[in-house]
């Protein structure tokens, strides 16, 4: 198999060829079966909208907890107080 794989970060390539299981030698002319590579620049990319999902999933969760514990510190001084007010 063979596939266009980035060498570096500066995006110099090359082709990679890998032995397969096949016992037969490619002949004079003949082709081989070629994969879909993903080069750094493309992983990067990738990585980069991953990690803004991420970024909102945890924004998500941190005004959860917030909104949690305001609720949590609410309740204590209402049981303190046994009065409750709300604005």
């Amino acid at each position: 198999m063979a596939g266009i794989t980035a060498s570096n970060l500066l995006g110099d390539k090359f082709i990679n060829i890998t032995k397969g299981r096949d016992k037969r030698h490619v002949v004079e002319g003949g082709e081989i079966k070629s994969f879909q590579a993903q080069d750094i620049p493309e992983l990067m990319a990738q990585s980069a909208s991953l990690l803004a999902s991420f970024q909102t999933i945890v924004g998500r969760v941190d005004a959860l907890l917030a909104a949690s514990n305001r609720a949590r510190a609410t309740s204590a001084s209402c049981s303190r107080t046994r009065s409750c007010t709300t604005a």
